[in-house]
C-alpha cells in the first residue's frame, strides 16, 4: 500500500457522465491486482472530506513495464463532480492499492463469465487480461439502462473477449436485463463455468441466484462508500456467514471488495 500525491497525466471522457483518470505511478502499477481499489481525494480541502474508492481500471505500460494506472469514474455526487473537473497536471492524493483481488477459476478448464452493470465494469478489463494470459476462455456480459450506460465493450473487444450487451430500453444489444441474457447463455453451456459480477446490488443478487441454482462458483466485487479504506472505521460492512454457521459483519475495504458470493447474506439477518 502506498500513500502518494500523484500528478494527473490525462483525463478522458467516455460519455456525458463517465470519465477516466490516468496517473504515472510505477510502484502502484506493479503492486495492483485485478479487483483491488484505490482511495482518491476529490479536492485538497475539507469539502468533501472523505476520499472516494475507485477500482483499478487499467495498468498502463511502457516497453512492457507497468508505469501507471487509470480509474473509471461516474459523476454521481459532489466528490465525483469535482473529480470530473480535474485537468492534466493537477495533483491528487491517492492511497492504495487496497483490498482483495479476483481469483482465477479453480478448474483450469473453466470458462470465466464476467457480468457487469454500469461503472461496475471498471475492474473487469484488467481481470480479463489476466484470465486470458492464464489460458481461461473468457466472456463478458455488460448491462445498462441505456446504450450510454454500457461501458468497457471496446476494452474487451481489443482483448478478443466475446461481449453480450443488454439494455433496459433496448437501445443496444439484448432488450432487457443482462441477467436474462446470462441465463440464456448458460442454458446452452455444457462445460465448467465460473461467474464473476460487479454492479448494482439487485443485479449481483440475481446473478448469485442464477449461479447458485446451477452450482456454479461466483465471485462478486462489492461497492460501498468508505471513510478510511483500510478497515478501521467499519463504515463499509456487509453481513456474511461465519465458520460457526451464524453471521458476522465483514469489511468491504479489508476482507473485500471481492468475496465468494456464497459467503454473503444479501438480506440482513435481523430484517
Amino acid at each position: 500500500m502506498f500513500e502518494k500525491r500523484l500528478t494527473l497525466d490525462a483525463v478522458r471522457f467516455l460519455n456525458s457522465r463517465c470519465f477516466v483518470l490516468a496517473f504515472h505511478a510505477p510502484e502502484i502499477a506493479r503492486a495492483a491486482r485485478p479487483g483491488q481499489f484505490l482511495m482518491l481525494a476529490a479536492s485538497d480541502g475539507i469539502e468533501p472530506l472523505l476520499r472516494r474508492p475507485m477500482a483499478v481500471y487499467q495498468i498502463l505500460e511502457s516497453s512492457g513495464e507497468p508505469v501507471g494506472f487509470s480509474v473509471l469514474v461516474e459523476r454521481t455526487g459532489k466528490g465525483t463532480t469535482l473529480m470530473s473537473k480535474m485537468q492534466a497536471g493537477d495533483e491528487v492524493a491517492v492511497l492504495g492499492p487496497l483490498g482483495s483481488s479476483f481469483a482465477p477459476p479453480g478448474d483450469a478448464t473453466a470458462e470465466a463469465v464476467l457480468v457487469m452493470g454500469g461503472v461496475g465494469a471498471a475492474p473487469f478489463p484488467l481481470f480479463a487480461r489476466a484470465l486470458l494470459e492464464a489460458g481461461h476462455t473468457t466472456r463478458a456480459f455488460i448491462g445498462g439502462r441505456t446504450s450510454e450506460h454500457l461501458l468497457c465493450a471496446e476494452d474487451f473487444a481489443a482483448l478478443g473477449v466475446p461481449v453480450t450487451q443488454a439494455t433496459d430500453d433496448g437501445s443496444a444489444g439484448h432488450h432487457g436485463l443482462v441477467t436474462a441474457a446470462l441465463t440464456e447463455y448458460l442454458s446452452g453451456c455444457d462445460g465448467p463455468v465460473a461467474i464473476y459480477s460487479c454492479g448494482p446490488t439487485p443485479m449481483m443478487r440475481a446473478v448469485d441466484s442464477i449461479a447458485s441454482a446451477r452450482g456454479l462458483p461466483h465471485q462478486v466485487s462489492l461497492e460501498a462508500p468508505m471513510a478510511c479504506g483500510i478497515g478501521v472505521c467499519l463504515s463499509c460492512v456487509v453481513p456474511a456467514v461465519d465458520e460457526a454457521g451464524g453471521w458476522r459483519y465483514r469489511r468491504i475495504c479489508r476482507e473485500g471488495p471481492v468475496f465468494d458470493a456464497s459467503t454473503l447474506l444479501w438480506e440482513h439477518p435481523d430484517d
